[in-house]
């Protein structure tokens, strides 16, 4: 969709929807590479160092909030009138991500925001759930003006 009025609007989003946003199986390479160049921390970055810390090498937490919010814009957020982001409300990681393991994720509309400064604007709240290997992982709670028509 490239003609925002083809996209969904505020109005067309719906408190209660979920998507599920499908997922993805992290490598070491590409845990290691995301970690050295944005949270270059040892047990990201090093295996050894990892084993003893962590009991083997772990994703970087906005490691895996970036894929969720990739996978959100390929599943959802392309859809949408989206017009920029308003914030994260809340973040939480429960369980670490590691290399072979596969981050899958599901975005529900929890409500409404004002966006503030832009009348034409809505802001849609959503949370983006992720789970580990089957799991419970990370969640984050965040909102988005969507236009209005």
């Amino acid at each position: 969709m490239d003609d925002q009025n083809d996209r969904r609007h505020f109005e067309d989003l719906t408190v209660g929807e979920r998507v599920d946003l499908g997922g993805e199986t992290l490598t070491e390479a590409g845990i290691v590479a995301f970690a050295e160049r944005w949270d270059p921390l040892a047990f990201h970055v090093d295996p050894a160092a990892a084993e003893r810390s962590h009991g083997g090498l772990i994703a970087s937490g906005y490691h895996t909030l970036c894929l969720t919010a990739r996978l959100a814009v390929e599943s959802f957020r392309s859809e949408v009138a989206a017009i920029a982001g308003l914030g994260i409300d809340s973040l939480s990681w429960a369980r670490p991500v590691r290399p072979g393991g596969r981050l899958e994720g599901r975005l529900e509309g929890i409500g409404e925001r004002p966006s503030g400064r832009r009348p034409d604007a809505r802001g849609f709240r959503e949370a983006v759930a992720g789970r580990v290997d089957g799991e419970r992982g990370g969640r984050h709670e965040d909102a988005g003006p969507g236009g209005r028509r």
